[in-house]
């Protein structure tokens, strides 16, 4: 399997894709594996996207309870510095994955 791929497709065709591979191979069966290749849709901004509206309104919430985050005053620091919008600075530290079943993926970060 190749260490990586990249696909030029919206999230619907990606909906599309996984439905179809739910179609086709609902057990994932490994000797399936190479007519039904699955990919990860990875790092979606969607909160600066199509989600913004939700995102204004939970971004408190999406840190776990009793964790220390300081990414809110550095993204207002940030933001202030250099004359953006602080809120919009901080969706960019939020992405969404998609996965198809069968998806493999591992514990990963971001390379910043």
């Amino acid at each position: 399997a190749p260490e990586g791929i990249e696909v030029d497709a919206s999230v619907g065709d990606y909906v599309e894709y996984a439905r179809l591979l739910g179609d086709i191979d609902p057990e994932c069966a490994l000797e399936d594996g190479v007519a039904t290749f699955r990919i990860v849709m990875d790092g979606w901004p969607a909160f600066r996207e199509v989600l913004w509206g939700t995102f204004t309104g939970v971004w408190k919430d999406l840190v776990p309870q009793g964790v220390e985050d300081l990414t809110v005053r550095w993204a207002q620091l940030f933001a202030d510095k250099f004359r953006a919008d602080w809120l919009e600075t901080l969706a960019r530290y939020y992405t969404v994955s998609l996965a198809a079943p069968g998806c493999i993926s591992r514990l990963h970060r971001e390379n910043n």
